[in-house]
């Protein structure tokens, strides 16, 4: 048996961070799995990985879709199809040819509400990073994670920072939205109280260097900055659409020995 995740997704982000750890967590477990992307620079990087276009199917394998609308009028022979849900309106399930798949999976119970979609399914958290509480010595500061762009409300973790007299704002995360990060953020990047760090690969590097983390996003399908958060011992900000998405609290090896029962 052979598992192959497929994403549409191949940048730094919450889907790839879950897949990445997914990946490793099949093969520490004797299962061979491999995630592909359109582009596998990234996954090279942390997980066994190929291009898309060396995907093969074979009647024994297991594949996983993300964020990936095939053409396929009916499922292929193939020991089993799923898709695995990480988002919301950016690609409705309504949208897909959900039919083709044995099962629908979603990472929270809130979001597979928002699908409302009428077909098998099974809801499991992602699989967290490894990491310890944080040792910042430092006094308030604020680090705001995620990609910047319009849904994630970068603005607001900053001026919500700012009122509670954080001494240091840090923004980790790729430039997502070019156009709001130069009408919006740019102009509040002081380069001294307020600074744009980028995408940190280390994570517990990051969370190293901050006692806070402001969260604002529109809407999350997944608390994975939250639940990181109480990982690393760092104080949580979030607002309503952020909090609470985990309501499966599993460790990491009650949640890949899910996925084996579910595959």
């Amino acid at each position: 048996m052979s598992i192959k995740i497929l994403t549409g997704w191949f940048r730094e982000g919450g889907s790839s961070t879950a897949h990445i750890n997914l990946t490793n967590a099949f093969n520490k477990h004797g299962i061979d799995c491999t995630l592909y992307g359109m582009d596998d620079t990234y996954f090279s990087k942390h997980c066994k990985s190929d291009k898309a276009q060396n995907l093969t199917l074979c009647e024994e394998d297991i594949i996983i879709i993300h964020f990936f609308n095939t053409n396929w009028s009916k499922k292929p022979p193939l020991r089993k199809l799923i898709y695995s849900c990480h988002e919301k309106n950016i690609m409705p399930m309504s949208n897909i040819n959900y039919k083709i798949y044995d099962a629908i999976h979603y990472v929270s119970e809130p979001q597979k509400k928002w699908h409302n979609v009428d077909h098998r399914s099974f809801v499991l958290p992602n699989i967290l990073d490894d990491l310890k509480p944080s040792i910042c010595t430092n006094q308030k500061v604020a680090g705001i994670i995620g990609n910047i762009d319009v849904n994630k409300q970068i603005h607001i973790s900053i001026q919500r920072a700012i009122d509670d007299g954080m001494e240091q704002i840090l923004l980790f995360g790729n430039i997502s939205d070019q156009q709001y990060f130069n009408d919006v953020i740019n102009p509040l990047i002081d380069g001294t109280r307020v600074k744009y760090v980028g995408h940190y690969d280390d994570k517990q590097g990051m969370y190293d260097q901050v006692t806070d983390v402001y969260h604002s996003s529109l809407s999350e399908t997944f608390g994975f900055i939250e639940k990181e958060c109480e990982l690393t011992e760092v104080k949580y900000h979030g607002s309503d659409a952020t909090k609470g998405n985990f309501e499966l609290n599993m460790s990491n090896e009650e949640i890949i020995k899910s996925w084996l029962k579910e595959l």
